[in-house]
């Protein structure tokens, strides 16, 4: 039960919305729970808690974005460890420059559609019904304004309410109105407030108006029509909040409550009773009251029983009530607008860990009709070869990481129709033309742990990005880096730039999980067609050195590809099942999930024609037509394999939380 709440903690502290949420949850439960502790306390004392309930959600959206964050660390499970990591071993054809173009713009390849989350849907509709209800409050504004022009004035029920009104200590001009469609007294406006009565105030005997009168004035004195307007604003804010809106009914009640206090102070109780059970059965006479009225038909009994509770103590809320619920209301907001839940590891240990290397890299030209020797033409510049062989690296998921840093960055606006991608430079980091968007997806995506992606199919099925600003799909700069000592390419376009976008782009991002749609992968009518290795293979478990092998022995993993605009060929040694589905999302851009239920290793072989988005072969470059078969149907003829959609599976988004445009050098 503790991890799963610890768990909601934190993924409500992750979203701001849902963090706003919780949040309001606590201060009404509180509001609540204060003000039915206080019910033998007088009404203007709980109205004054209520309110203050009200002011603290009203100022929490603005606190939480302003107030600098406090971060609480709240353990979590340990994550699970990481996986081998492998080494490789590159044989590539380049074209001094244009190579580097073609796979680095394959690296940066443009997102421009918007993938909405769950999270977006369920602020849209927030927003809808927030609309809804603030479209009513102008409304119910309009409408007091139409009757306050419609309504006639009355001198001789004027000269009374300025008597009272200097003997109830108000020192400013309240109208009198009459209005024939008005059942009951009304009082609205904030710096011209106004009293309307019905038109038949004018038979009343001078007991009921004197009562009715010292009513709606205690109203004006108390600023009910300021508390009322602003608490229907947060109602409208949280309209789908049932404890705003149970607050709500309860703040009315108590600021009616509160005046009739008032009206006890100089008239007999049952006198009073007598005339609301009269103001009932004028409400219910009604059609409709006005939609910002202050009396409700249905807090009549309740005010009906305490007006003849002997018991009740009355009076006014005293200057010590006011002065600390302000002052809670303020330590309110500032605390909880501030706590943010972070989430830390059970056992944590400190120790730092060299930023990943490959164990070995070669890169050399190779003949590109696959026949070996020195190169004696032009080479294909869109061929690339590579092989995956198992490989170990020290990697603890608390360990803090040393990064070196780059020693000089240059960063420039330019016009991608100049020309995107940029060849590499040794010792540098050079990204020529690079929205922010590609610069993130390179960073936090493709080369997060300094490593390459596997399969090198970038930017086409790796995690979502969303949020942010447009503008970092369409501004586009050129990074030219120079770091401090000789740290790997994967390093510098992962957690070197990371710490570049930080600084100069003051990139903050978080990492979310959700469904997506999925293949599964099945077995074909034909049958699986592979055969299980004899005597398995031996897996080095991550973190330790390989072990001798056998006589006969063989470790488990390793990945040969060659893809070229021709065709693709991929070998996958000593491989799960499983193993393979999680590389074959690399090829069909949605997650694999296995549902073969095959145990055992095995020597995948599998040849198909590439995508024109597959590494290599630049956005919009078409494969050459090689006679080979999709990747779809190659699993099914040449392995027994099968991928099905209309399944779904868990995908990681990555959405920005913050970014800024940079300062040029």
């Amino acid at each position: 039960m503790m991890p799963m709440i610890r768990q909601i903690m934190l993924e409500a502290s992750n979203s701001l919305a849902v963090s706003i949420i919780a949040k309001a949850t606590v201060v009404m439960a509180l509001g609540l729970i204060v003000a039915w502790l206080a019910r033998g306390n007088r009404a203007a004392v709980r109205h004054v808690m209520l309110a203050a309930s009200f002011a603290v959600l009203l100022a929490l959206p603005g606190a939480s974005l302003l107030v600098p964050r406090v971060r609480i660390a709240v353990a979590r499970e340990p994550a699970a460890p990481p996986p081998v990591v492998r080494a490789i071993d590159v044989t590539q054809t380049i074209a001094p420059a244009v190579a580097g173009d073609a796979v680095l713009t394959s690296a940066i390849r443009q997102r421009t559609q918007h993938e909405f989350t769950l999270d977006d849907l369920l602020l849209a509709g927030w927003m809808a019904g927030a609309a809804i209800f603030v479209l009513r409050i102008i409304a119910g504004l309009r409408e007091v304004h139409l009757l306050r022009r419609s309504g006639l004035a009355w001198r001789a029920g004027q000269v009374i309410v300025d008597r009272m009104a200097s003997d109830a200590g108000i020192h400013r001009h309240v109208e009198v109105l009459l209005h024939e469609s008005l059942p009951t007294p009304w009082t609205c406006g904030i710096f011209l407030p106004a009293i309307v009565l019905p038109s038949d105030v004018q038979n009343w005997q001078g007991e009921d108006l004197s009562r009715a009168i010292i009513h709606e004035l205690e109203h004006v004195r108390r600023g009910d029509w300021v508390s009322q307007c602003l608490a229907r604003s947060v109602c409208a804010a949280y309209w789908f909040h049932p404890l705003v809106w149970i607050a709500w009914c309860r703040l009315l009640l108590e600021a009616e409550r509160a005046c009739d206090d008032a009206v006890l102070r100089r008239s007999d109780a049952t006198a009073y009773a007598d005339q609301l059970v009269g103001l009932a059965r004028r409400l219910s006479a009604a059609q409709r009251s006005p939609l910002l009225a202050l009396v409700s038909r249905a807090d009549l009994a309740r005010r009906v029983g305490a007006v003849l509770d002997s018991r009740q103590p009355r009076g006014r809320a005293g200057g010590l009530s006011l002065a600390l619920a302000t002052t809670t209301a303020m330590v309110m907001v500032i605390s909880m607008s501030s706590l943010m839940l972070v989430a830390t590891p059970q056992a944590m240990q400190t120790q730092t860990v060299t930023p990943p290397q490959f164990d070995a890299v070669s890169v050399k030209q190779i003949d590109p009709k696959g026949k070996g020797g020195p190169v004696r033409e032009k080479p294909d510049p869109l061929r690339l070869v590579a092989q995956w062989q198992p490989a170990t690296l020290d990697r603890t998921a608390s360990a803090t990481r040393t990064t070196p840093k780059f020693e000089v960055a240059s960063i420039k606006p330019c016009d991608p129709s100049g020309g995107r991608g940029g060849g590499p430079i040794p010792g540098r980091l050079y990204l020529k033309c690079v929205s922010v968007k590609d610069l993130i997806g390179i960073a936090y995506r493709d080369y997060a742990d300094g490593r390459p992606p596997v399969g090198f199919r970038l930017g086409s099925s790796g995690n979502p990005i969303t949020g942010g600003p447009a503008w970092i799909s369409s501004a586009f700069y050129e990074i030219n880096a120079k770091p401090e000592g000789s740290p790997s390419p994967g390093t510098m376009r992962g957690p070197m730039l990371q710490a570049l976008l930080e600084d100069r782009f003051k990139v903050k991002i978080r990492r979310n999980t959700k469904e997506v749609p999925a293949y599964a992968l099945t077995v074909a009518k034909s049958g699986f067609k592979l055969k299980s290795l004899e005597g398995g293979c031996l897996k080095t478990p991550a973190g330790e050195p390989p072990g001798p092998l056998e006589p006969g022995q063989r470790r488990c993993g390793g990945m040969t590809m060659n893809i070229a605009r021709a065709g693709a060929t991929l070998d996958f040694k000593a491989t799960t099942v499983a193993e393979f589905s999680q590389d074959v999302r690399n090829f069909v851009g949605r997650p694999v999930v296995d549902k073969t239920a095959i145990a055992g290793v095995f020597d995948f072989h599998l040849e198909f024609e590439p995508e024109e988005n597959t590494a290599g072969l630049g956005p919009g470059v078409p494969s050459e037509p090689s006679g080979l078969p999709s990747i779809f149907t190659a699993l099914q003829e040449q392995l027994g394999l099968k991928l099905e959609s209309g399944v779904t599976g868990l995908d990681e988004v990555i959405v920005i939380e913050n970014v800024e445009r940079p300062t040029y050098n």
